[in-house]
């Protein structure tokens, strides 16, 4: 999650608990918030890590893939190259314990390489995380083009996008994010509504994780620039009980 990375996975994202949601289908009684919990790990306020990291079996110190996380996840706040090159070598040092699981590995990749072309930072690592984040920016592999690809659209597409906007804090990728955020509907199939429901979550979530989320969501609000989203946005200003906003 992104208290949470959420990356994405959000997995770059930050997690509250989910929405209580029971969907009865014509067929089969599916309880969507079971499913809903299959992907999304619930982590407690004040614990920020990759959803994704948060999802596995750490074989590295749960204290280091904590602190990576929150590595990743703040970094747009207050970016520095002291700071850049600290994220380049903790991501490198923990590459083993990243890449065991799902795509945490090419999260943290993509986080680097969108703040190195952001900043105009040299990916300057030795390890396999600068080596992905330097393909990522070179554009040429299959992998790199997956990432910049904006015509695919799934639940890993999802995770890069938080990641492009935790190495950047540009609100182009919550855009992107929130134009697929919808919560599931009477009827759907797990295919048709997970990926747009991880949208949702993790947009309404990191609105209370971080202050740069809200504002967006506040700024759509006023302006009425997703009209079919207004419902939606007011659910993610709304205070929250206990909830606790970072920058």
């Amino acid at each position: 999650h992104i208290q949470s990375l959420p990356f994405l996975r959000s997995r770059f994202l930050s997690a509250n608990t989910l929405d209580n949601r029971r969907i009865c289908r014509h067929n089969h009684d599916v309880n969507h918030e079971i499913l809903l919990n299959a992907f999304f790990a619930v982590v407690q306020p004040g614990n920020v890590c990759l959803l994704a990291v948060a999802m596995f079996a750490l074989s590295a110190r749960a204290d280091d893939l904590q602190k990576i996380g929150e590595e990743m996840s703040y970094f747009y706040v207050t970016p520095s190259q002291e700071r850049y090159e600290h994220l380049q070598s903790d991501a490198n040092r923990l590459a083993n314990s990243l890449q065991k699981k799902d795509n945490v590995d090419l999260l943290a990749a993509v986080v680097i390489a969108a703040a190195s072309q952001k900043h105009h930072w040299e990916v300057a690592g030795k390890g396999e995380i600068s080596s992905l984040a330097r393909e990522i920016i070179k554009g040429e592999s299959k992998v790199a083009k997956y990432v910049k690809d904006d015509s695919i659209v799934d639940v890993r597409k999802l995770d890069v996008w938080w990641a492009d906007f935790f190495g950047t804090g540009d609100s182009e990728y919550l855009e992107k994010i929130l134009r697929y955020a919808k919560h599931p509907q009477p009827g759907e199939h797990a295919s048709d509504f997970m990926m747009p429901a991880m949208a949702a979550w993790s947009f309404k979530s990191n609105c209370q994780q971080h202050k740069a989320v809200m504002a967006f969501a506040k700024q759509c609000l006023e302006s009425n620039t997703f009209r079919t989203k207004v419902e939606f946005l007011k659910e993610c200003v709304s205070p929250k009980p206990h909830a606790k906003t970072n920058e």
